[in-house]
C-alpha cells in the first residue's frame, strides 16, 4: 500500500448493523482520522441515516460512493470481497476479521448463484491468481494469520481490535462481593453442545446474553462469575474478552481461534474439546470457578491485563501499517 497526503481511505460496511465486525470497522475509521488520515465509512446501501446508534460516537461523516483512484485505498471485511472487483484503480485490502464467516458468506446459495452467473466475483483464497489483485491482507487474529499462510498468503499484517472503553472503566469498580453465582453464555453460538452442558447441570444458574444493549451486556457480565463459549470462534471474539475484563472466569471450547494460545490466552484447564464424554468434567470446572471464585479468577489476571492494553496496540498497528 502506498499513501500520499491526498489519499482517501474507505472502509466498507453494511449500514445500520450492530455486531462485533461492524463496530471494529467504525473504530478503525475513528482511529485513522485521529491519526491524521482522511478516512471515511463507505456504506454499501443508501439510506437517510446509515450510522447505527451504537456507532455515532465513532463517526459523523460517511459516503455512499468512492473515488476509484490509485492513490486511494478500499478496505473490506472478508465477507464483502465482491466489492473489490467493482473498481480498477483503487488499492484493495482484505481485513480478515473472521475466517469462518468468509466461507459462510461465499457458500450462501444466492452468492453461489451470483458467482456462477457472473453477477458477483468473490476473492478465492484457494486460487493463487486471485492473490495478485489484492494490495494487502490484514488479520485480526492469529487464527486468520495461520489460515492465510496455509493458503500461501505469506504477507499479512496484524490489525487486531480492542474492547470499548466503558467495559474497561467498569472493570475497575467491580468487587468480588457483587458477583453472583451465575454462568453466562451466548445462545447464538455452539447451540447444540452448549444445550447439552446446560441440560446436564440444572443445578447451575444459566443466563443467556441476548437482546441486550452494550450497556446492558456490561451490567450482566459484571454481575456474573463465569462465561462459557463453545461456539466456533471465527476470530478474536469480543464476548470472551468482555467477560474476562469484567472479572469472569472464562471456559471455552477449542474451535477456531480458541484453539491457539494467542487469541484466547487462558490456561489449558479452561479449554475443552466439544466431546459429550467431557460434559461432566466441564460442569465440574464451571462449579469450581463458582465455588472457588476468589482463587480461580486470579488465573485470568494476565488475560485481563492484556485486554486492557489492546487499544494502544491497535493504535500502534495503525501507525505501523498506515505510515
Amino acid at each position: 500500500m502506498k499513501l500520499t497526503s491526498n489519499s482517501k481511505i474507505y472502509i466498507a460496511c453494511k449500514p445500520q448493523v450492530a455486531s462485533g465486525g461492524p463496530e471494529l470497522l467504525h473504530q478503525l475509521v475513528a482511529k485513522l482520522n485521529q491519526s491524521g488520515h482522511n478516512a471515511r465509512m463507505f456504506y454499501l446501501k443508501k439510506m437517510n441515516d446509515p450510522i447505527h446508534p451504537n456507532y455515532k460516537k465513532y463517526i459523523s461523516d460517511y459516503v455512499f460512493e468512492i473515488e476509484d483512484d490509485a492513490s486511494n485505498v478500499l478496505i473490506v471485511p472478508e465477507t464483502r470481497t465482491f466489492e473489490l472487483y467493482k473498481y480498477r484503480n483503487i488499492q484493495k485490502i482484505i481485513w480478515w476479521q473472521s475466517v469462518d464467516n468468509y466461507y459462510i458468506s461465499r457458500n450462501r446459495f444466492k452468492n453461489r448463484v451470483f458467482a456462477a452467473l457472473g453477477i458477483k466475483k468473490f476473492f478465492k483464497i484457494e486460487n493463487p491468481k486471485y492473490h495478485n489483485g489484492i494490495t494487502d491482507h490484514l488479520v485480526q487474529s492469529k487464527y486468520a494469520e495461520i489460515h492465510l499462510k496455509r493458503n500461501n498468503i505469506e504477507r499479512c499484517s496484524y490489525l487486531t481490535d480492542y474492547i470499548r472503553e466503558d467495559f474497561i472503566s467498569k472493570s475497575k469498580a467491580i468487587s468480588a462481593e457483587e458477583k453472583e453465582n451465575i454462568v453466562l453464555y451466548n445462545p447464538r453460538k455452539g447451540k447444540e453442545f452448549t444445550k447439552k452442558i446446560i441440560d446436564s447441570h440444572p443445578e447451575i444458574k444459566w443466563v443467556p446474553l441476548i437482546n441486550l444493549t452494550p450497556a446492558q451486556v456490561a451490567d450482566r457480565i459484571a454481575s456474573a462469575k463465569v462465561y462459557i463459549d463453545f461456539g466456533n470462534h471465527p476470530g478474536r471474539d469480543r464476548f470472551p474478552r468482555e467477560a474476562a475484563v469484567l472479572h469472569n472466569c472464562v471456559v471455552t471450547g477449542k474451535l477456531g481461534a480458541a484453539e491457539n494460545a494467542v487469541d484466547i490466552p487462558i490456561d489449558d484447564e479452561f479449554k475443552f474439546e466439544d466431546d459429550e464424554r467431557l460434559i461432566k468434567q466441564i460442569g465440574n470446572k464451571i462449579k469450581e470457578c463458582i465455588d472457588n471464585y476468589d482463587v480461580k479468577i486470579k488465573q485470568f489476571e494476565p488475560y485481563r491485563k492484556s485486554i486492557e492494553k489492546q487499544e494502544k496496540i491497535f493504535e500502534e498497528e495503525i501507525r505501523n501499517f498506515f505510515s
